[in-house]
């Protein structure tokens, strides 16, 4: 019996020492792969969209592509929920099924949470009516992230003007990640 299982032990391992890793393939390298026109952000945590957009929009020649998790709150009362959902919802600039909006009974407040889909300077007047309308106020996040279109060739440059700002915790190349 011992000498079945050293046959099939020396059988495995041997085996084995005829595996060749060359057909592994692990992450390859591409410095220089980045979308072009893109450049990825993170926003301080104080930064609210109207400041953010304001900033942006000082500048020709870059546009905001899409900002995620925004976060506002409300101190309107519980049955104003559905009436702020819908509100935001039916916004263009404001990306479909990423609204969520509850209320926080601790602190007897309506929390607002979405993403936003390219956002052009002609909006930041209807968001500040709606954020008017609503009392809608910035909560601090430091997940806000989000991609800035720019000239093609000229990401590295916006990098650049954009890091001298306050408004930034990052700003970078949208690279490209290959999994294989």
């Amino acid at each position: 019996m011992k000498i079945i299982l050293f046959l099939i032990f020396v059988t495995i391992i041997s085996g084995c020492s005829n595996f060749n890793n060359s057909n592994i393939i692990g992450p390859i390298n591409h410095p220089n792969d980045y979308v072009k026109g893109d450049v990825v952000f993170g926003l301080r945590d104080s930064v609210s969209l109207t400041n953010f957009a304001n900033y942006i929009y000082s500048f020709k020649n870059i546009s905001i592509k899409e900002i995620t998790f925004l976060q506002y709150y409300s101190n309107f009362p519980h049955d104003s929920l559905e009436a702020i959902r819908s509100a935001l919802e039916a916004k263009n600039y404001i990306k479909p099924n990423k609204v969520n909006v509850f209320y926080k009974s601790a602190e007897s407040r309506i929390i607002a949470e979405f993403w936003i889909n390219s956002f052009s300077k002609d909006e930041i007047k209807d968001w500040t009516l709606l954020k008017s309308h609503f009392h809608l106020i910035h909560i601090p996040n430091k997940y806000q992230s989000g991609l800035l279109k720019t000239p093609v060739g000229q990401e590295k440059k916006w990098m650049d003007i954009l890091l001298k700002s306050n408004l930034f915790r990052f700003v970078e190349l949208n690279s490209i990640t290959y999994a294989y």
